[in-house]
């Protein structure tokens, strides 16, 4: 079965999206595919790149989180630029994480180098979220947030929201949150489990 299920999907809703493209083959699939984009993320500089490459869409600058307020989160310093090649570069300077959570590859690569600085950004609970979008929908939903993950995705009733495909980081997550990932999607088809990523489709 080929992933995102593109014929079952007309909306999707993408937290932590970046710049909506770079390393993430299965948004730039949605996006060619005409699919109508919600996209969340946090970090200025890295929304500033997203209204650039994703025109059209809707473009959400904010958390998910589990209160609603304001956030300090970290991000790489783009001071430290050059101390990175640009394959490097391009890959940590797009990762964004709560301050406190150290599991992130944020906190051990960057953080040790001491290229990481701390952004304010403003964040809501998913429910508080989607109050200000009140015909909120999406088939596929997508969350890649360093080690959040979980935090946001226990949040949403995926039923109220129609979704029927999602795609959830994992790999910054302890065993105990990955479980509790799969124990939320009982009874869906589960593509890809690898550590890294947890794939899943609902049956038709």
């Amino acid at each position: 079965m080929s992933f995102p299920p593109l014929n079952r999907i007309r909306s999707a809703l993408i937290v932590g999206a970046y710049d909506g493209v770079t390393h993430d083959s299965n948004v730039q699939a949605l996006l060619d595919a005409g699919v109508k984009c919600v996209l969340v993320e946090p970090v200025p500089a890295a929304f500033q790149r997203l209204r650039e490459k994703v025109p059209g869409q809707v473009l959400i600058n904010a958390a998910i989180y589990n209160f609603t307020g304001e956030l300090t989160m970290i991000t790489a310093d783009p001071a430290a630029r050059g101390h990175y090649d640009s394959g490097s570069w391009e890959m940590w300077s797009g990762s964004s994480s709560v301050k406190e959570n150290a599991r992130n590859n944020l906190g051990s690569e960057l953080g040790r180098a001491g290229h990481l600085i701390e952004v304010t950004v403003p964040c809501y609970t998913f429910d508080d979220f989607a109050a200000l979008m009140p015909e909120l929908r999406f088939d596929y939903l997508q969350i890649d947030t360093e080690g959040n993950d979980w935090s946001i995705l226990r949040q949403i009733d995926l039923a109220r929201y129609g979704t029927i495909a999602m795609s959830v980081e994992t790999m910054w997550l302890s065993e105990d949150e990955r479980n509790a990932v799969r124990n939320h999607l009982r009874g869906w088809s589960l593509l890809r489990d690898d550590g890294c990523n947890l794939e899943a489709v609902l049956p038709q």
